[in-house]
């Protein structure tokens, strides 16, 4: 994949590489390890929990092999700045002391661990858990104490034992780390036999005093350290990757660094940071531009690929918390084969039993395109990212969810959503997949829309525990139908953060409610935007279309369609541009999991009513596709009978086209699931079904035999 911005010579050099170079040999990604924290306080190598954990990498090193290891980032938990920490187990420390020693301890102790279990080469990226994890004030302890966080993962991880850094070869007439910025000993480049690992530590302290927050474009967001790579830092980067296409026996190069670029990603338990900047920032256009092979990252304890919107260049985040993961990577000259292996067994941990549950396939030559399945399919930005049909529901148990095990149990079969115990999901047919599958408690499934739709009572709870796909200023929309006839304002869609209140308090909420029929979009409790002039508890099916005409786009911007038509809309004085907290939960019908509701709508009330084809995009998208997915014709009430609407829209030339009426009938109105009028040759119309239980929505059903709900007009 080298040499990207000259293609023709790439593929000349890779088909005369392919003759030269080593066999095929293969490594491990472990990212956001997270296990490692008891060994901050008991560095014992003869402890139970190293034990355990050394039995645990030692079975993966015996079943999966790989010459080396790549971490990128949070091997610990790192909070080992705070005065309590400090007193319990490092008193008449000072600050600095406490931090330095406890990451000798931890980092160290994690490096004797790797090596006694037979990984003698392990490629480590600084994480925010490494510099005691986000947010960072300026002048607290923790930020004072980043230059003590760097320096003991360094003298675990990039130095050897007379204390000299390990990685001091040359790549071409570069040196391997940036000398003179203060990433020299956590930002390094190290050639493996074919392949080069380029480990980058992406989190920039600003100089500012102030916290760095700019909504306009999306950046910052966690104080006064931001996720960027810049200057000298950057120079060596770009220079870096230069020297490795020089060279005739790098085949691959690999960059790792605990950040996502590319968003949205599916997200579990995390703060969700991000680089600033995303596709557009200078590190990933380098990357682009030099041909670089795979990007592997982490920070949200979850699986997805996606791949750069105008090259091949693919972006692979994955998760191993606890040993519960991990990829493993076959090098080829022609390409990068990685396999993704997730744990099952009956326990919460080191069950040491694992399944594939993905590949991806990356070939070198330029010209072809990468392919995935499984967890890492790539994901397509232009389908949905969720889609609840809401046809029917599964056992909780059937559907696991990355990151909602306990110590004790790896899949629970229950799990409490504001007080109600839940013990079914409804399936996501979008492309997040069942990381994504709503969990709901008290929520009835009857007629809707099309096939069932989710019945609410004061009493219903649904809600997804994997967080996003939100994220900062990314553009997103949604659309769902829904009927009531409830009075006072209750919440439709919810979306605020796991934590009472971010820090800084800068992120918004993006919340919509119905107030006495009226639909409210809220960004915050003083943030409000306000249909105007809807009667929306009218007890008829409606459907409700939100979306983010551009990124980081003001809340005034903010499009709201019904039934169709858009909605004219007044924004409250306090517009911000939005920038949406990462680490929210989706609440469909109440708060769901969110513990933010004293941030969000304390006015709030559960929705009573029913909710049908929920769809949420990652991008912006136009009222006419959502007329497409949502099947905008006509509506089914709850005698069976096909209402139609005033007008009948067209979807390829997206006007209204004459009034129209239809009738139904069908024998066995329970198979009826879905219909759309279509215009025959005859001049006649025909009710055609349409069948959505499954994840490529809008596919036609031939019905042949069976019932037809067909009526000529």
């Amino acid at each position: 994949m080298k040499l990207h911005i000259f293609p023709i010579a790439a593929v000349l050099l890779s088909y005369a590489a392919c003759t030269i170079h080593a066999q095929d040999w293969g490594f491990l990604v472990m990212t956001d390890w997270h296990r490692g924290e008891v060994f901050a306080t008991t560095p014992d190598r003869d402890s139970e929990d190293y034990k355990v954990r050394l039995d645990t990498l030692s079975h993966i090193k015996r079943t999966y092999g790989g010459e080396l290891v790549v971490m990128p980032g949070d091997v610990a938990t790192g909070k080992w700045h705070r005065p309590d920490y400090i007193n319990k187990y490092f008193p008449g420390m000072t600050n600095a002391e406490a931090v330095l020693k406890a990451g000798n301890n931890c980092f160290g102790t994690i490096r004797s661990l790797f090596t006694d279990a037979g990984y003698e080469k392990v490629l480590v990226a600084v994480g925010d858990h490494e510099l005691g994890d986000n947010y960072w004030i300026s002048g607290d302890h923790k930020t004072k104490s980043l230059p003590q966080f760097r320096e003991a993962f360094s003298n675990a991880f990039n130095s050897n034992q007379a204390g000299s850094f390990k990685y001091e070869e040359m790549i071409g007439s570069v040196n391997a780390r940036p000398i003179g910025t203060i990433y020299e000993s956590t930002s390094f480049a190290h050639q493996h036999k074919n392949v080069l690992f380029v480990t980058v530590d992406v989190f920039m302290k600003l100089s500012q005093d102030a916290d760095f927050f700019d909504a306009t474009t999306s950046e910052g967001g966690e104080g006064v350290v931001t996720g960027s790579v810049a200057g000298d830092h950057l120079q060596w980067f770009e220079q870096v990757l230069q020297e490795g296409n020089k060279k005739s026996s790098i085949d691959h190069i690999i960059v790792q660094a605990h950040l996502p670029i590319l968003l949205p990603t599916r997200k579990s338990s995390s703060s969700a940071m991000s680089v600033d900047g995303g596709v557009e920032s200078e590190f990933w256009q380098l990357m682009v531009q030099y041909g670089v092979s795979v990007y592997l990252g982490g920070e949200v304890h979850t699986v997805t690929a996606t791949k750069d919107p105008s090259t091949n260049l693919v972006q692979v985040i994955s998760r191993s918390n606890f040993n519960n993961g991990f990829l493993k990577v076959k090098v080829k000259s022609s390409g990068l084969e990685i396999v993704a292996y997730g744990e099952e067994g009956p326990n919460g941990r080191d069950n040491r039993t694992y399944s594939e549950l993905g590949q991806l396939s990356l070939p070198r030559d330029v010209f072809d395109a990468p392919t995935g399945s499984g967890s890492l399919k790539l994901v397509d930005i232009n389908e949905p990212l969720i889609y609840y049909s809401f046809d029917e529901s599964m056992p909780l148990i059937d559907r696991p969810v990355d990151g909602m095990g306990t110590k004790k149990v790896l899949a629970p079969d229950m799990i409490e959503i504001n007080g109600e115990v839940a013990m079914d999901s409804v399936p996501n047919y979008g492309e997040f997949g069942q990381q994504y599958d709503a969990q709901i408690a008290n929520v009835e499934l009857s007629k809707g829309v099309m096939g069932n739709a989710a019945m609410f009572s004061p009493d219903s709870r649904m809600s997804v525990y994997s967080m996003g796909p939100f994220s900062g200023g990314t553009a997103m929309s949604y659309s769902f139908w829904f009927k009531t006839k409830g009075p006072g304002e209750m919440i439709l869609f919810h979306y605020a953060p796991k934590w009472a209140l971010n820090e800084g308090g800068n992120k918004n909420v993006f919340s919509l409610t119905l107030n006495d029929g009226q639909p409210k979009l809220y960004a915050s409790p003083t943030s409000v935007l306000t249909g105007q002039s809807w009667d929306l508890n009218d007890g008829r099916w409606h459907n409700i279309a939100v979306i983010m005409p551009r990124a980081s786009c003001r809340l005034s911007e903010v499009k709201m369609y019904v039934d169709n038509e858009q909605v004219e809309t007044e924004s409250s004085n306090d517009n911000p541009n939005l920038y949406l907290s990462g680490s929210g939960y989706i609440g469909i019908g109440g708060y769901g999991y969110t513990e933010a509701i004293a941030f969000s709508i304390s006015q709030g009330i559960p929705f009573e009513g029913k909710i049908d084809e929920l769809y949420v995009w990652g991008r912006t998208v136009l009222i006419a596709e959502v007329a497409r997915v949502q099947k905008k014709e006509f509506q089914i009430n709850e005698t069976h009978k096909c209402v139609a609407n005033e007008k009948r829209f067209n979807f390829e030339t997206t006007e209204l086209e004459k009034d129209w009426h239809c009738a139904r009938s069908c024998r066995e109105t329970l198979s009826c699931l879905g219909y759309e009028i279509k215009l025959k040759a005859s001049g006649k119309y025909r009710c055609l079904q349409f069948k959505n239980r499954h994840p490529r929505v809008g596919k036609e059903v031939t019905l042949g035999n069976k019932p037809n709900c067909v009526v000529l007009v």
